[in-house]
């Protein structure tokens, strides 16, 4: 491939770490058939790299990419093959906390918890159904939520969780998340219920 066909300016990204700009070759592909509606592909060309994994982001032209797949296209490129990354509208904010080592003005080093997301958009949404724990000295009920937010953010199990969902505010620890291609989805326990 010549290496002028690389014509588009694009960043990749790790989460929200950018890694890098790079030159690449934006390909559209368009599938229709006689009683549906248009559905497009799309694909990046870009010279052959380390690095590359799927859900990686691409940003081009003010528009964003989740790399799907990658294949070697001829010697020396990539060809990613990408879905288009739906924009939400998310009206909550969340701040997630994770217990991270920190050292004092004294030197010490200590363990403390420390925020590493602050106020990224999201949504809140209630699990209808509670767990129970039913032991025979007492009886344990928790409450489970949901939030989504975007994927370029990272969540570890037991990470605290501190959602405003308008006006109010839900305290928790996170039991697990998982990512689609367009928005992740976070389950958390909420602490103080009984």
């Amino acid at each position: 491939m010549n290496p002028g066909k690389l014509n588009k300016r694009v960043k990749l990204y790790d989460d929200i770490t950018l890694l890098s700009t790079i030159w690449a070759s934006k390909i559209i592909r368009t599938k229709r058939r006689d009683d549906e509606q248009n559905e497009e592909s799309y694909e990046f060309v870009i010279r052959k790299r380390s690095g590359i994994k799927p859900y990686l982001l691409i940003q081009c032209e003010n528009e964003w990419f989740v790399v799907l797949t990658f294949d070697e296209f001829e010697k020396g490129y990539l060809k990613l093959k990408c879905e288009k990354s739906k924009i939400h509208s998310f009206y909550d904010t969340c701040t997630i906390s994770r217990f991270q080592e920190t050292e004092t003005s004294y030197g010490e080093t200590i363990i403390q918890l420390t925020p590493v997301h602050i106020d990224i958009a999201c949504e809140l949404i209630k699990i209808q159904n509670a767990r129970a724990n039913e032991t025979d000295q007492h009886n344990e009920i928790s409450q489970y939520y949901i939030f989504y937010t975007e994927n370029k953010y990272t969540f570890k199990v037991g990470d605290a969780v501190e959602i405003n969902h308008k006006g109010d505010i839900y305290k928790g620890r996170v039991e697990e998340s998982f990512k689609f291609h367009t928005h992740q989805e976070v389950t958390f326990k909420l602490e103080g219920e009984a």
